[in-house]
């Protein structure tokens, strides 16, 4: 029986130092040679459904940086995709602003990552690929999973609040503030019959909220849970979910009560309420008994940083 050529992928981080340009040399160069097929890593970061694909199906997955920003390997953990090696200049003795672009430290890099990739020059095994995929996922699912989850944001959320700090932490702690909701012409066709409605689900992405966490210190509590156990927006997947009030309708924009959302705050999707669906007895409530009568303000706690 024939065996199966593997497949082998590399994306590069071509950043305009002299790093950047020894590493995509030295990636197509590992084209040239049919050692792995070089990709674009800039298909990664606007989530293209067959780049994405792809990288999931291949037998091995390698990613150079130049430098220690490390801005392939961190695009490809925010498209989800964990199945990959690495390899940062630095360990081939390569390093920003000291390693000029010469024949000699692009066959440097390119047989560094050949070793990474368990190849030799002529593109003949030198070691055994991993047998079991670098993630828990396997290489189907984790390619259809990062294909299939990508979001595009239907409207923009407009408030009084242009900063966490001093936000309402929750729409039930929200009375009186107002705000609106600007639904893209688009998307306008299916808010029919939504004025009908006394509350909406607004489903929103937290666009400034800090990197994920997986242990926080909530606002209501001294105390750390697990992010899971919280609303905390420092989340691996940064989604709020909140219950506003529906105050009134003129084409594609809503006017909304009891709003805890940052202005400008991307809409990804919005619901009607039901109480029949929705409100349900719960006599537990975690952490959280006898806590959510308290009305709180937000702090910066999970904000991102602002550029100076």
């Amino acid at each position: 029986m024939t065996k199966k050529k593997n497949v082998n992928l590399v994306f590069v981080c071509s950043g305009a130092a002299d790093v950047g340009e020894l590493t995509d040399r030295a990636a197509r160069q590992l084209d040239r040679q049919g050692l792995a097929a070089m990709s674009c890593l800039a298909s990664i970061g606007a989530r293209d459904e067959d780049i994405l694909f792809n990288a999931g199906l291949a037998d091995c997955v390698l990613l150079m940086d130049g430098c220690p920003k490390a801005c392939a390997r961190r695009t490809f953990e925010h498209a989800g995709l964990r199945r990959f090696l690495h390899f940062d200049l630095s360990e081939a003795g390569l390093f920003k602003g000291q390693s000029p672009v010469t024949a000699e430290n692009i066959q440097c890099a390119v047989d560094k990552a050949a070793g990474i990739l368990g190849l030799s020059r002529d593109g003949s095994s030198a070691r055994s690929l991993p047998a079991q995929p670098l993630s828990p996922m396997n290489k189907n699912s984790q390619a259809t999973v990062a294909a299939k989850c990508l979001l595009k944001p239907i409207g923009v959320i407009h408030s009084p609040f242009r900063e966490a700090s001093t936000t309402p932490i929750q729409s039930a702690m929200a009375k009186g503030a107002e705000g609106s909701v600007e639904v893209f012409p688009e998307f306008v066709p299916a808010l029919q019959d939504l004025d009908g409605f006394e509350r909406i689900w607004l489903l929103y992405w937290f666009d400034r909220a800090a990197p994920g966490q997986l242990v926080v210190t909530p606002f209501l509590d001294h105390c750390a849970h697990g992010v899971f156990a919280t609303r905390s927006p420092c989340r691996p997947n940064p989604l709020g979910l909140s219950c506003v009030r529906l105050l009134g309708m003129e084409g594609g924009r809503l006017r909304i009560g009891e709003v805890d959302i940052l202005d400008d705050t991307p809409l990804l999707d919005l619901k009607p309420y039901v109480p029949a669906f929705d409100c349900f007895e719960a006599p537990r409530v975690g952490w959280l008994q006898n806590k959510g009568g308290q009305s709180v303000l937000a702090d910066d706690r999970f904000e991102r940083p602002r550029r100076s």
